[in-house]
């Protein structure tokens, strides 16, 4: 009986079918040397025969999959071959039973994609920003204009120290994709998209240490009405000239866009005060449930940074658009920071403890001593800004700000109160923390280039110069008050 039912039955269910093959491998980024977690990996027949094999990587980048003997085709997807906007060519696989196979799926090295992307390059550290530029509302991508990349790179030569602001234009293609080839690498630049008379906002990008970046960027066309630059109550500046490239920049443009926010700290806590802004913009403050609004805007993309006093500064790439949702941005406060650092050293003074005279004899910047301020009897620490060389003073009611004209235009320096950066939402709040007859001395930087490395703040990324307060003698940590005075 067994023996009639196997003559009955088709010929190729009793021959034995080849057992799958176990193929094991990697996906690893050649650029970072890191391996690529959660990148799916795919195998499909290279006589183009129906049927798929798929695996996600794991966190050490590996994956495994069960394939019968044959030829296949290997490849991966991943969002970082997205940003790179690149195609990898596909990998021939060749599966043999009882034989051990191992794949390696790779992005290619730095110096190979720097080839294909933007030719044979003479210098190592340069690299390259590409992305795409779309219209707004509809999404769609634009066929023309430009993008504009501006850096700012430190000369030494016998003159001294020198800081130079370069700008790169690369020219949107057909398809709406832009290369800006050059750039160099494991930098801050400033970016924005141009069509005649309509731009987007500046947004700030990092060239990564491998040098290949992308930032996408949207523009209204429609957007071409400058908002008109406010007249200063006082202003006190010494005439400097204009960088190299800054007739580039862009002026804000006003439409009939609104972008609107709701601000908290990381416990979900509403923050009520906050300070919202597009760069360039008026800002805005949230009510007592948090929101913002954000009104007469040019849809595209800018910048959006908010400030709370006690928390850090948060700036982000926004695309206002017409109808979005709220956006929701959450600060983390000082004393969250401040909570991992344990001080347990007494300070011990010297002639010159802060290297005040030591960078003073260098020549770059702009110093101040106690003599020098004590004798203008200025009565809070915005008057003694007052009069300084290269920096603005602008009185508005009864707040006073301060800016600088850093390499996208004017902007909010970074302050430094012995040594320690002070994220506060209004330069007048520093008028708690110090009085003019406890200032030591006071340093200017015109620019983040030019300011000492162990001073870096977001605020040198953008371009902006640093101002350097020092007290004259350890005195009781100070307590901001939870509102400034009315």
């Amino acid at each position: 009986m067994a023996l009639a039912l196997a003559v009955l039955l088709p010929a190729g269910l009793c021959a034995q079918q080849p057992a799958p093959v176990r193929v094991q491998g990697t996906v690893f980024d050649s650029l970072t040397r890191t391996p690529i977690a959660h990148a799916l990996v795919q195998f499909a027949r290279e006589n183009g025969d129906p049927g798929v094999v798929s695996d996600s990587t794991s966190a050490d980048g590996k994956f495994t999959v069960l394939l019968p003997p044959g030829a296949w085709i290997a490849g991966f997807m991943h969002p970082r071959l997205d940003s790179l906007m690149i195609e990898l060519p596909a990998r021939r696989v060749e599966v043999v039973p009882g034989k051990r196979v191992r794949v390696v799926l790779a992005i290619p090295s730095r110096r190979r994609l720097m080839q294909v992307l933007c030719g044979a390059q003479k210098e190592d550290s340069v690299g390259v920003l590409q992305g795409y530029v779309f219209r707004a509302p509809q999404q769609a991508t634009l066929d023309s204009g430009g993008v504009y990349v501006q850096w700012t790179e430190i000369q030494i030569g016998q003159g001294g120290v020198r800081s130079d602001m370069l700008t790169l234009r690369a020219s949107v293609s057909p398809d709406g994709s832009y290369r800006a080839c050059g750039v160099p690498a494991n930098t801050q630049a400033v970016v924005w998209a141009q069509r005649g008379t309509a731009s987007t906002g500046l947004i700030e990008t990092e060239i990564p240490k491998y040098g290949i970046a992308r930032q996408d960027l949207v523009l209204d066309p429609e957007a071409t009405r400058e908002i008109a630059a406010p007249s200063d109550s006082a202003i006190v500046e010494e005439p400097t000239p204009l960088l190299p490239g800054e007739l580039l920049r862009p002026l804000p443009r006003v439409g009939s866009a609104r972008f609107s926010g709701v601000v908290r700290d990381v416990g979900g806590k509403v923050l009520e005060n906050a300070r919202a802004r597009i760069i360039d913009h008026r800002p805005a403050r949230t009510n007592g449930a948090g929101v913002f609004v954000l009104d007469s805007l040019a849809q595209g993309t800018q910048t959006l940074e908010v400030r709370a006093l006690g928390y850090v500064p948060e700036s982000r790439v926004v695309n206002v658009t017409a109808g979005a949702p709220p956006d929701t941005i959450r600060l983390t406060s000082l004393k969250a920071m401040l909570d991992t650092v344990r001080v347990t050293a007494e300070r011990v003074f010297d002639a010159d403890v802060n290297g005040f005279e030591q960078r003073r004899r260098s020549g770059v910047g702009r110093y101040f001593s106690h003599e020098d301020i004590a004798r203008r009897h200025p009565p809070d620490f915005t008057h003694v800004m007052y009069g300084m060389p290269f920096v603005r003073v602008e009185f508005r009611g009864d707040t006073a700000s301060l800016s600088m004209r850093g390499t996208i235009g004017r902007c909010s320096p970074a302050v430094f109160l012995d040594g320690i950066e002070q994220f506060l939402e209004t330069e007048s709040d520093l008028t708690f923390l110090v009085q003019p007859e406890d200032i030591a001395g006071v340093e200017i930087y015109t620019s983040g280039a030019l300011t000492p490395a162990q001073f870096w703040s977001r605020a040198q990324s953008q371009g902006c110069g640093s101002i350097m307060v020092w007290t004259q003698a350890r005195r009781p940590n100070p307590r901001l008050p939870e509102k400034p005075p009315q």
